[in-house]
């Protein structure tokens, strides 16, 4: 029997290690969310590069683990994975809890993120999931809030076309509440006018190469630290290299930079 206890209570006890498991790793959410101040809670993952950072919202099998730990090896710097709290000052404070990777997207990773083959895997609300900690470990990234520069929907599936759009205002509210991406109580109309104050997109995927480069291309022209969020509006962005490059599709510019990078290119550097 395995008892687990917060603040010396016992909260729990039970007879399988995969359950104690997954009991810790709610119970440390939890404690994340009644400890923090937060105006907003989002089931999404982060990334930042420079001085600010992209929430990734999405619902279960959305492909965000996987484009998230694809783009840890362009550089960007994991915040986490399953949990975002947006503080009262409208930037996001870091949650990062190994990501759990589902058997389903394990084979994508493979040969690319070789952490993933000495990952431990349990069940985990009833799949098969590996434990996947940040690539990087960055004490200094995760002890400081990180204004938020652009909202992505990522959405994976095998052979799906590549698609990345911005959605108009009206659009992104709606997207949110049908991934089932806003958790916890705030203002509507606060939340309504956070979101709306930064770009927000759908990325579509069905190779994760095309995501990762898509998004790290594209998304670094948008880079910059919100008015609203900003210490400084003259604070210097350092911005991930942009290829300026001609395409009259998403697929074209993809290809393109596949080809600059050379044949043998893969996320993996």
């Amino acid at each position: 029997m395995f008892p687990l206890l917060l603040d010396g209570k016992r909260i729990g006890i039970v007879d399988n290690k995969d359950v104690l498991i997954q009991m810790i790793l709610l119970t440390l959410e939890e404690v994340c969310c009644r400890e923090k101040e937060w105006f907003a809670m989002f089931h999404a993952g982060a990334i930042a590069h420079g001085e600010t950072c992209i929430l990734l919202p999405g619902q279960a099998d959305s492909g965000k683990s996987t484009l998230i730990a694809g783009m840890q090896f362009e550089g960007w710097t994991y915040l986490g994975d399953n949990l975002a709290l947006i503080d009262q000052n409208g930037t996001l404070q870091p949650v990062p809890l190994a990501q759990r990777i589902k058997t389903s997207r394990q084979a994508i990773l493979r040969g690319r993120v070789l952490e993933l083959d000495d990952a431990p895997e349990t069940e985990y609300l009833g799949q098969r999931v590996a434990h996947l900690p940040p690539l990087k470990h960055d004490m200094n990234a995760w002890q400081k809030q990180w204004p938020v520069s652009a909202i992505v929907f990522p959405r994976y599936e095998a052979g799906l076309e590549l698609r990345f759009d911005r959605l108009a205002k009206r659009e992104v509210i709606r997207t949110l509440a049908e991934s089932n991406s806003v958790f916890g109580e705030q203002s509507l109309p606060d939340l309504v006018a956070w979101v709306n104050s930064r770009p927000a997109y759908v990325l579509e995927f069905g190779d994760l190469d095309e995501g990762v480069v898509m998004l790290n291309s594209l998304l670094g022209s948008t880079l910059e630290v919100p008015a609203a969020d900003a210490d400084s509006q003259n604070r210097q962005i350092d911005k991930p290299p942009v290829k300026s490059l001609s395409a009259e599709s998403p697929q074209e510019y993809a290809g393109q930079l596949q080809q600059e990078r050379g044949p043998g290119w893969s996320s993996r550097h």
